[in-house]
């Protein structure tokens, strides 16, 4: 947060700072092209080289080797669709669909004491082919899990300030095809 009013947040340079990191992502298919899945993972790791900035009380503080702060440490995704294919005019087919993602432990700031912990989200769809029109009713984060998109430290109130992710969600997406 902005030093001298602690309100809205300010960017300042951090010195230097290292990342190294690896991304896989894998997509396939089976059945004939019914079953079809992707995964992805990725890997980070970065931390300071060299920031020095001062405390509350205006005393010398280094946060070498701490981690950036939000930068994941670990993003996976996994998700599968099954078609099922009806063999009607008015109904092609349905296709039941899952997927869960997942972050690691993500800083929220330079100090890395205030942390988001690992989550994962689960989801889920079913989705139905009428030709012209399709029909996708889903759901995401099933388990309504509680975590934080976005946290920051407010040194004027004492506070955290935090952006909670979404909790359950479900709704449909309708598609028409002209």
């Amino acid at each position: 947060m902005a030093g001298n009013y602690g309100f809205g947040r300010a960017m300042v340079n951090a010195g230097k700072s290292y990342s190294c990191g690896a991304e896989l992502a894998l997509r396939g298919s089976a059945v004939d092209n019914h079953l079809t899945w992707a995964a992805t993972y990725s890997f980070t790791h970065a931390c300071f080289k060299e920031y020095d900035d001062l405390d509350e009380e205006g005393h010398a503080v280094s946060y070498k080797d701490n981690h950036v702060p939000f930068i994941p440490s670990h993003k996976f995704s996994i998700n599968s669709d099954y078609r099922v294919d009806l063999g009607h005019d008015g109904f092609r087919a349905i296709t039941f669909g899952a997927n869960v993602t997942g972050q690691g432990k993500t800083y929220w700031e330079a100090d890395n004491v205030l942390s988001q912990k690992f989550y994962a989200l689960l989801g889920a769809h079913v989705a139905l082919d009428m030709g012209a029109v399709e029909l996708d009713v889903w759901g995401r984060n099933l388990t309504n899990t509680n975590y934080n998109t976005f946290l920051v430290y407010s040194k004027m109130t004492g506070q955290n300030f935090a952006q909670r992710g979404n909790p359950v969600q479900v709704g449909f997406d309708l598609n028409v095809h002209f």
